[in-house]
């Protein structure tokens, strides 16, 4: 067997415990799932256009990836993976992500120090935050996950087009001089327009409605540029969180495919 010297040399050198990255991925923002229960390796993960994986950074974040082989089910042995990371600051990107996460299964990709990634698919993420019990403690998020397979977790060999920044979410512009803004409206239409004022950056829609609807969002009357289609059942929030579109002028949003009564809340950034 051929063996490339450099992976001889990666072998031998130490590497450093935990995490040095978390990928968050929404199953949705891929064009093809893989095929993950066959093969030991995947190769690629196809992200659509515009769409990005999430991303926790070392700067602000701590984790660790437990895994075991589970000898005591009936059916046969299972394999378990546990994750606990840490995020430093209850903050406003971070509260975003949670509400992502509501209601939904993600794909992520945990990745070691030595650039080794784990792919772990359709993992519930639970997050709790907590201000500490006096002014010597930090506060912090905890995230966690248990996630159990029939076989191992693979390995990821692709590099991902990530949204990133010192374990931050959603990235502001700047040195952290921006100042958040949120405009809400409610309509009973099936359609819906807002016009972007010039010089804000969308970060966040936010939108609920009393009745099930698949939803567009785009740039484009009718379009989906920004997010859809998705299927919304009735009374359930959905968080579309992407700085997708920064308006030099004042630029209108298209929201289509609209049921029920809809309360939609755009959040954007501009400097303060």
């Amino acid at each position: 067997m051929n063996v490339a010297l450099h992976a001889i040399a990666r072998v031998c050198n130490p590497v450093a415990g935990g995490l040095k990255q978390l990928l968050m991925i929404d199953p949705n923002d891929l064009s093809s799932q893989p095929v993950f229960y066959l093969v030991p390796n995947i190769e690629t993960l196809s992200l659509k256009p515009g769409k990005t994986a999430l991303v926790l950074e070392h700067d602000r974040f701590s984790a660790m990836l437990e895994s075991d082989t589970d000898v005591s089910n009936k059916q046969g042995d299972i394999f378990t993976y546990s994750l606990q990371a840490t995020v430093k600051g209850i903050r406003l990107d971070v509260e975003y992500l949670r509400q992502k996460l509501m209601n939904r299964r993600i794909h992520m990709v945990a990745k070691y120090w030595d650039g080794t990634q784990q792919f772990l698919p359709y993992v519930r993420l639970r997050a709790k935050s907590e201000s500490g019990k006096g002014v010597r403690e930090k506060n912090q998020y905890t995230f966690t996950a248990q996630a159990q397979y029939a076989t191992v977790a693979p390995l990821l060999q692709a590099s991902l087009s990530v949204q990133t920044g010192d374990g931050t979410i959603i990235t502001p512009p700047g040195t952290g001089s921006s100042v958040p803004a949120m405009a809400s409206i409610t309509t009973s239409a099936s359609s819906y327009t807002y016009t972007l004022p010039a010089g804000k950056l969308l970060v966040a829609i936010f939108v609920k409605s009393t009745a099930a609807q698949t939803i567009m969002i785009g740039k484009t009357s009718g379009g989906a540029e920004i997010a859809g289609p998705v299927a919304m059942a009735s009374l359930t929030a959905e968080l579309f969180g992407a700085a997708s579109l920064r308006a030099e002028s004042g630029t209108p949003i298209y929201f289509t495919g609209l049921t029920g009564t809809n309360t939609i809340e755009i959040w954007t950034l501009s400097a303060s």
